[in-house]
């Protein structure tokens, strides 16, 4: 049966240059799904490429952090791949931090600590061997919020595998959230979203993005020079140094100390201290 036999499709969630976003009900139990629906070409390859890399490795996975693909098919007459997923609601992390900047008002020390240790712990899984799993479009837009105000790390359509190797070379993801190496299209490794990290940490902090460029050559000129950012007095020098060691140009002082299992470590410890007040 096909999915469109087997779901109601409900209202648009969000559209993009893939494809559309659909709210739908399955039919035999009445249990809501986002359906991400991408019209794939016969001449796409890439682009299907792509999005079955990201229903491929997100399939069955059972993380608090990470959001759950139930299933995908590809539908070569009509073109069609769809990745049902998880309903994680209208909400995602860009919004969140709209929300309170439009009111003036800086997301709490324990609030960041709290969205920022659920974004590192499916990070991690990804990282974790075998699987050394690089995401490479680490932004708030692809940090969904369920009811339960659970924060899930999706959109893997980016996604590289670095189980066969330590390092990669492909240009993709989102400019201002690229660290310096893939800029430059320089070998890389897992540690490209670790800066991504980096910078989600700012705008939680900061409310806006740490960079604003109208070009990839102003971008990456802005990340050299650019002093190391502060953010406001209210948060903790130690989330401060965190910041400041994401964000560190010294790839050989990130690969010695900043694995994604300390950084996961870090922000748990300084989570769990704020709550216990």
């Amino acid at each position: 049966m096909s999915v469109e036999s087997r779901y109601s499709f409900l209202h648009i969630l969000g559209m993009g240059s893939f494809g559309v976003v659909w709210a739908a009900r399955r039919n035999n139990d009445r249990k809501i799904f986002a359906i991400k629906l991408i019209t794939v070409k016969s001449n796409e390859q890439t682009k299907l490429h792509y999005f079955l890399n990201e229903a491929r490795v997100l399939r069955g996975v059972k993380h608090p952090n990470l959001v759950f693909i139930e299933e995908y098919t590809h539908d070569v007459p009509k073109e069609r791949l769809y990745i049902v997923m998880e309903y994680c609601g209208h909400r995602d992390l860009a919004f969140f931090i709209k929300e309170f900047r439009a009111n003036s008002c800086l997301v709490r020390p324990a609030k960041v600590w709290a969205i920022f240790a659920q974004v590192v712990n499916a990070v991690h899984w990804c990282h974790l061997q075998p699987r050394m799993i690089v995401h490479r479009d680490i932004k708030p837009e692809n940090v969904f919020i369920t009811a339960n105000n659970t924060f899930k790390l999706g959109d893997f359509g980016l996604y590289r595998s670095l189980a066969q190797r330590s390092v990669a070379y492909s240009f993709v993801g989102t400019p201002l959230y690229m660290a310096p190496e893939m800029l430059r299209n320089q070998p890389y490794s897992s540690k490209v979203d670790i800066w991504a990290l980096g910078l989600l940490l700012y705008e939680l902090c900061c409310l806006k993005p740490l960079f604003q460029a109208n070009n990839q050559e102003e971008l990456l000129k802005q990340m050299m020079l650019q002093p190391p950012p502060n953010i406001p007095l209210i948060y903790p020098q130690s989330m401060q140094r965190l910041l400041h060691s994401m964000l560190n140009l010294e790839v050989s002082w990130i690969g010695k100390h900043n694995t994604i299992h300390n950084i996961l470590n870090f922000a748990s410890l300084y989570r769990d201290r704020l709550f216990r007040r």
